[in-house]
């Protein structure tokens, strides 16, 4: 049940990327799903397990928290989980963990294989299932934590530097949650950098300066094409246009970072979309490229040694970009 909300997915085959993009993490992530399809499955188990006795107050209570904390920890990653959608379609992202953290899954993992191990009489079955949830659930506060650290050094950077931005994030590299990435967005540019709680005190944060090409879109956004309002919604203004060589359109969100992590100086963007256009240059929709993330043990001996404060290691930006197909 608790993975209930990440059936969207299914619709993906039957639907454009358009619309995909704001189904998923939408409805079936929102307080309003948890309670009214709560209130339904807590009815059905009621009704299934009435010999039991277990009250409808106390049914619902459980399917509640199972369907809502599903989304509350879809909200602590980059991606963005409309937590109060039909209501509003604001992502609610507080970046302060990777989609995929070990540190964060392992433990719920072990206590809940060792609960199904152990008889039911044993007490241990719920001394490591709760272990299990309150170093997870620790993990998350962790994660805040460490965000509000570097998050002050990279702003203190920007204002040292000179950079005057307009919006600024910042989330976890891949696995963890020690090196981060920063991003700091301006009318023309967003600059990024990586920056870790193992990083000397002293070493200055480098900022690489990405040219968001925003004229490429100019025209499309005077007549707020959906298509177009649609991915700025979705990347927040962090992305990044780009016409290959066969003049066709492309759209980069920044915010996933690049398939090396920018450890090295050439990754593709993790979210591209082709954005498609008419014969008079009008933009009629777009089409999502699946993402794709490096897993190679170069760049994972990389990420292992820039965490650990190597400040030496840090890509650079392709300032002609063309993603491979």
């Amino acid at each position: 049940m608790g993975t209930l909300p990440d059936l969207d997915v299914l619709s993906s085959p039957f639907v454009s990327d358009y619309t995909q993009l704001a189904l998923h993490r939408g409805f079936s992530h929102s307080v309003f799903f948890a309670l009214a399809g709560g209130a339904a499955i807590a009815y059905g188990l009621r009704r299934l397990h009435h010999r039991y006795e277990v009250s409808f107050r106390k049914w619902f209570l459980f399917t509640f928290l199972t369907l809502f904390t599903h989304a509350l920890l879809d909200g602590f990653t980059v991606y963005g989980t409309q937590l109060l959608n039909p209501v509003s379609s604001y992502p609610f992202a507080w970046n302060s963990v990777f989609i995929i953290d070990p540190l964060y899954t392992i433990p719920l993992l072990l206590g809940l294989v060792v609960a199904l191990i152990l008889s039911r009489a044993s007490t241990w079955r719920q001394r490591f299932v709760m272990g299990g949830l309150i170093f997870s659930t620790a993990y998350l506060g962790w994660g805040q934590i460490a965000k509000s650290v570097v998050d002050s050094d990279f702003q203190a950077s920007l204002n040292e530097q000179g950079i005057r931005y307009e919006s600024f994030i910042s989330n976890p590299t891949a696995l963890n949650s020690i090196l981060w990435m920063g991003m700091a967005r301006t009318e023309d540019w967003v600059y990024v950098s990586l920056h870790g709680l193992l990083d000397a005190p002293d070493a200055k944060i480098r900022w690489m300066k990405i040219p968001r090409n925003p004229e490429l879109i100019a025209r499309a956004r005077k007549t707020e094409n959906p298509y177009v309002e649609r991915l700025l919604w979705f990347s927040r203004g962090f992305y990044r246009l780009e016409r290959d060589p066969d003049g066709r359109l492309f759209f980069h969100d920044l915010r996933f970072g690049r398939s090396d992590g920018y450890l090295t100086d050439k990754g593709n963007y993790i979210f591209r979309f082709h954005l498609l256009e008419d014969e008079s240059g009008a933009i009629t929709g777009f089409k999502q490229f699946r993402p794709v993330v490096e897993g190679r043990s170069a760049t994972i001996d990389l990420l292992w040694k820039r965490m650990n404060g190597d400040t030496s290691i840090q890509g650079e930006v392709q300032q002609e970009l063309y993603p491979a197909h």
